[in-house]
């Protein structure tokens, strides 16, 4: 299910509440939320606190999984300037210099940790 809009959310949580056989008094209880307050999610009024939506879904056990989709089109002007700013300043950076491994010097014969023999 997409959810855009607060009235998905409540379609979803009023199918499981009639799913379980709850009353909606039986279910703001639980949840901790008045009941008009679930009446008002019930009719997906947009401003409801997102704390208290998530209580009563979790409460009707309703998980509300979050995916990541592709972005949207007017982000992608802006990643563009990002891509261009980032390489711009990655330029303007100086170079450092690539140190070679060093596994094959052997330690000084004080060297901590190496062993005395």
């Amino acid at each position: 299910m997409l959810v855009t809009h607060t009235f998905d959310l409540a379609l979803a949580a009023r199918g499981r509440r009639k799913q379980l056989k709850l009353r909606q008094a039986e279910v703001a209880q639980a949840a901790q939320v008045g009941r008009e307050w679930l009446v008002d999610f019930a009719h997906g009024k947009p401003t409801l606190e997102h704390a208290k939506v998530l209580r009563v879904l979790s409460t009707l056990g309703v998980q509300v999984p979050i995916e990541m989709g592709r972005s949207p089109d007017w982000t992608l002007p802006l990643t563009a300037a990002a891509i261009t700013r980032r390489a711009r300043v990655a330029a303007m950076r100086p170079k450092t210099r690539v140190l070679k491994d060093r596994a094959d010097v052997t330690p000084p014969a004080d060297w901590p940790g190496r062993e005395m023999g």
